[in-house]
This record gives C-alpha cells, sequence and structure tokens, in this order.
C-alpha cells in the first residue's frame, strides 16, 4: 500500500475542509431564508423531492435523501399532520404507501423553491459556468467513490 506524503494529506484535509465548511453554510443560509416560512431544510428537502417525483415510497424517497427510513418517517408524520403530504395506498401493492403532495404542499413549495434557489445562484455566483461544470464533475467522481466505499463496508 502507497504511503501517501505528508503535503497530499495536508491538500485532501483542506479540501475536505472546505467542503464541508461550505456544505454548513450553505444549510445555515437556506435556513435562515426557509425561517419565514416555518419551514425546516429536512422538511424543505422531502417536500422538494416529493414535488419533483409525485408518487415516491417512503423507501424511496429515504434512498434520495441518503438518510434512514426511520428519520423520512418522523419528518412524513409532521408534514402529514401539517396537511401537507398526503400518503396513499400503490395501485400494485396495497402495503405500499405512495407520497404526494397536498394542495397545500405545492402551495408552500412554489413558496421555498424560488428561496432555495435563490441561496444556490448566490453560492454559485461567484463561479463561471465552466466552473460550475467542472465543480460537478468532480463532486460527481467524489459521491461515486464514497458509493464504492459504502458498498465495501457494507459487504465486509
Amino acid at each position: 500500500m502507497n504511503e501517501l506524503q505528508p503535503e497530499r494529506v495536508r491538500d485532501d484535509f483542506a479540501a475536505w475542509l472546505s467542503v464541508v465548511k461550505t456544505y454548513a453554510l450553505c444549510e445555515k443560509a437556506l435556513a435562515r431564508s426557509l425561517a419565514p416560512l416555518h419551514l425546516s431544510v429536512p422538511k424543505n428537502d422531502v417536500l422538494m423531492n416529493i414535488a419533483r417525483r409525485p408518487g415516491l415510497t417512503q423507501q424511496q424517497l429515504a434512498d434520495r435523501l441518503l438518510v434512514a427510513r426511520s428519520n423520512v418517517s418522523m419528518l412524513l408524520r409532521d408534514l402529514e399532520r401539517d396537511g401537507l403530504v398526503s400518503r396513499r395506498p400503490c395501485a400494485t401493492d396495497g402495503r405500499v404507501k405512495e407520497l404526494f403532495l397536498t394542495d397545500e404542499g405545492e402551495a408552500l413549495v412554489a413558496r421555498s423553491r424560488p428561496l432555495q434557489q435563490a441561496v444556490v445562484s448566490h453560492m454559485l455566483g461567484v463561479c463561471s459556468p465552466a466552473e460550475i461544470q467542472q465543480m460537478s464533475e468532480v463532486m460527481g467522481r467524489v459521491a461515486q467513490s464514497l458509493r464504492e466505499l459504502l458498498e465495501d463496508q457494507s459487504a465486509a
């Protein structure tokens, strides 16, 4: 196994720390933007995903959000109680419930989507289109590497 040079370890750590800090700052800015709607970032993520893919199951939603199904269950319970999400039996498997936005949920997404887009636009406004493309490609490779690590860890 190759030993990493101290400079490489330092550079790797600095890059990782940059990603972590940027994610934390983005999450904080988004939370502040959504606060007037009384909407948390995790609840907004759930609503946005259901808006993009009506009829998702709870497991599909958890997979998309990269969280445990139990975490999604608690969020869905609250969103359903608030009249923003409904669960309907799947036409092909009655044991499975599909997720849909209610009219109130759609209205809230219509208000939260531009707030989220404003944060993303502000965050990436300092980058050129080429830099955004490059960043997307690099982070795609990084994400794939992490998926492979998780698969290896699951197999072990």
